[in-house]
């Protein structure tokens, strides 16, 4: 199993395009194994910059977001922040470790 997987941006349908409010990024169903159950939070890496990200009782069934202001500034940093109906951006997410993962925006050469 290769540490990089692909989530996709969220928004909660009311994102704050100024402070980042009402972003994460979503899991798919095939992906949240890389998640542990005991975890209550996770690490993010984002741009050199860690930012601990809580994992909500509501992941392990079916709104698997993690879900952030910082993670929304990044994603509006990146240009990520605004998509057609349906077609959120695709956005490479890589387990380092214990409950670190650090996130890239998508690579426009693939």
């Amino acid at each position: 199993m290769t540490n990089t997987f692909t989530v996709s941006a969220w928004t909660n349908g009311r994102p704050n395009y100024r402070t980042g409010s009402g972003f994460g990024v979503r899991v798919s169903a095939e992906c949240v194994d890389r998640f542990q159950r005991d975890w209550t939070d996770v690490t993010l890496m984002m741009d050199g910059v860690e930012v601990s990200v809580l994992i909500t009782p509501a992941f392990w069934r079916s709104c698997r977001e993690l879900r952030s202001k910082a993670i929304g500034q990044w994603l509006i940093k990146h240009g990520l922040d605004r998509w057609r109906h349906g077609s959120p951006p695709r956005i490479q997410l890589t387990h380092r470790g214990g409950n670190r993962f650090e996130l890239a925006p998508p690579n426009p050469s693939l």
